[in-house]
Order: structure tokens, then C-alpha cells, then sequence
């Protein structure tokens, strides 16, 4: 009875290896072995593509899954029409991408050496899967305590950088495709800042509405954007410098179908820092904990249980292989 055939190269020319019914233990092992690799290098290439690919599509991922529908922001939240597709962090990220990047590129360089193993099966390639096993899982292991608790200089850096994004870009009227993802960020969230409040602390928030004027009133949206923006009434004149974010009150502010009240709410929390509608979560913490933190639980230690199973069968290939009936 035939199982499923493999090759390799003993330096002349390729010989079919049949899994005869004597053999099926050390046919399991090789066949195991090179579904693990496979199993590893997809996983690091696709951790890389869809990490990368996730910071370069920022902007569409913002658009998509802000529900305009429920939502209804006032004029002093700008957020669709600053959205840029292509607006990404790559360059505010980079400590975290930089940590990231070994647990992806592990799993790649692990699928890669069983790879030639199963090429070539031998002695001494066996020996070094067993200690790039062992290494690897003391690697991936380090970096995932490091990079699980917000208490780690990785998240530390990132929080640093992208509160002097803040500092730097952050403005409530006219808006830029930095302010306008972070509006995006804090409403769908409902956080504030990267750390809370106190990021804005230094921010100049100062907003000034001139009597009767729509502030989008030169900007073009798309037909299907059926969204909604609250703006002060024709007979008042408006201008505040506010101590947070609009977008850092609670959203039910903006599911007032009222717009004029919508404004009002928006205004006057945003100018008072006691204000019961404040949200004091940082936006950091919030989406780490809610979405991150449980895929890197589940991604690293899948990782792990793959990566044991990887070097038990490494070391196991050499052996079995003596016992295969060539034809």
C-alpha cells in the first residue's frame, strides 16, 4: 500500500521515495515534517503581509468600518473626507514593527531550514533543527512577554512617538488626514488620545465658525456618503479653544439626530474636562486589549506548538529515513 511519495537528492539524481506499509512510521514523520514547514513559512509570510499590508491601508480600514449610520458627527469632528486610502503609521510605528518582525520572520527561517532537511536528511542538519527549535522558542517567547504588557519599552516608544504625532499635527478645524483618523479612532473607540486626555494637554484646540457658514461647504462628498454633520446655528457665531477632542466624548453624543443640539453637547464637553461625556481611556490600551492582545495569545502559542512539533520531527527525519524502501 502506497502512501504519499516525496524526493530528495543524493548528489547524483532524484529518487522516488515510496511509503511502503513497513515504513508508514517513518513516512508519517517525513510527511509531517514538511507539512509543518509549509505550515510555518505560510504563517510568517502571511503575520508580514497582512501586518504591513494593514499600516499601508489604514485609511480604507478606518473608512470601512466607521458606521456614518449610526453615527452622526458634528461639524467640529471632521472625519471622512480628511481620510486619505493610502494614510498609514509606518513611520510613527516603527519600534513596534521592529519587534514584530522576529515574530514573523521566525516561523519564515524555521520552515525554510526544514526545508533543505528534507532535501538533504542529514546528521548534522537534524542537530542544528534541534537547537534553532530550542532557540526559537526562546526568542519567541522573550518577544512575546515584551511585546503582551503595555509595560514594555516596545509599546512605551510607540505610545512616545505617536503622542508627538499628536502634538505635532492635531488640530480640530480645518482638520488633516492625521486628525481625521484619530477622530475616527477615538469615536468608533470611544478613547481619547494614545494615553488619555493629557495627550492634548499642549494642543492649541481652537475652532472658529463664521455666522451662517457650513464649514464643508467647498468639499465635494460621494454620493453614498449619506452622513450627517451637526453645525451651529445660522445666528451664532462660534469660536472656543477647547481643553480635549470633541471626538473624546462619548458617543452617544452623536447619535443625537438633533444638530443643533449635537453641537451644543459636543462643544460643551469638549471645553470642560469634568465633563460626565469624557472618556479618560487611552485608545492604545483599549484596541490592544480588545483586538491585539488576544491574537498574539493565539498566534504565539500556536507558534510554539507548531515549532515543538518541528523540532521533534527535525530530529527524527535522519533516523526514519534509513528505514524507506527506495524503488
Amino acid at each position: 500500500m502506497d502512501f504519499i511519495s516525496n524526493y530528495y537528492s543524493d548528489g547524483k539524481s532524484p529518487r522516488r521515495v515510496s511509503c511502503k506499509k513497513q515504513n508508514l512510521i517513518g513516512c508519517i514523520v517525513r510527511v509531517g515534517f514538511s507539512l509543518l514547514c509549509v505550515v510555518l513559512m505560510v504563517m510568517g509570510i502571511s503575520m508580514l503581509v497582512m501586518f504591513y499590508a494593514s499600516l499601508n491601508v489604514l485609511g480604507v480600514i478606518l473608512r470601512t468600518n466607521f458606521n456614518h449610520r449610526l453615527r452622526y458627527p458634528s461639524a467640529l469632528v471632521p472625519i471622512w473626507f480628511e481620510i486619505s486610502d493610502d494614510l498609514n503609521f509606518n513611520n510613527w510605528l516603527s519600534p513596534l514593527k521592529s519587534a514584530s518582525l522576529t515574530l514573523f520572520l521566525v516561523p519564515l527561517l524555521q520552515g525554510m531550514l526544514g526545508s533543505v532537511l528534507i532535501c538533504h536528511p542529514k546528521l548534522w542538519l537534524s542537530i542544528a533543527i534541534g537547537f534553532a527549535g530550542v532557540i526559537a522558542i526562546v526568542v519567541q517567547s522573550i518577544n512575546f512577554v515584551h511585546l503582551y504588557y503595555l509595560s514594555g519599552t516596545t509599546h512605551q516608544t510607540a505610545m512616545r512617538e505617536l503622542k508627538q504625532v499628536i502634538q505635532e499635527s492635531y488640530e480640530v478645524l480645518p482638520g488633516n488626514p492625521e486628525s481625521a483618523a484619530l477622530n475616527a479612532v477615538m469615536i468608533m473607540g470611544e478613547c481619547c488620545g494614545i494615553e488619555g486626555p493629557d495627550d492634548f494637554l499642549s494642543v492649541k484646540l481652537s475652532v472658529n465658525f463664521t455666522v451662517g457658514v457650513n464649514p464643508f461647504e467647498n468639499v465635494s462628498l460621494p454620493t453614498w456618503m449619506d452622513l450627517e454633520y451637526a453645525i451651529p446655528s445660522p445666528n451664532v457665531t462660534y469660536f472656543a479653544t477647547f481643553k480635549h477632542p470633541p471626538a473624546c466624548c462619548s458617543a452617544s453624543i452623536y447619535r443625537v439626530l438633533d444638530e443643533q443640539v449635537r453641537f451644543e453637547q459636543a462643544a460643551m464637553c469638549a471645553s470642560n474636562f469634568h465633563s460626565e461625556y469624557l472618556i479618560t481611556q487611552g485608545c492604545y490600551s483599549h484596541y490592544f486589549d480588545t483586538y491585539i492582545k488576544m491574537a498574539f495569545r493565539a498566534g504565539f502559542l500556536t507558534s510554539i506548538v507548531i515549532g515543538i512539533l518541528w523540532t521533534i520531527s527535525g530530529l527524527l527525519t535522519p533516523y526514519v529515513v534509513e528505514d524507506i524502501v527506495l524503488d
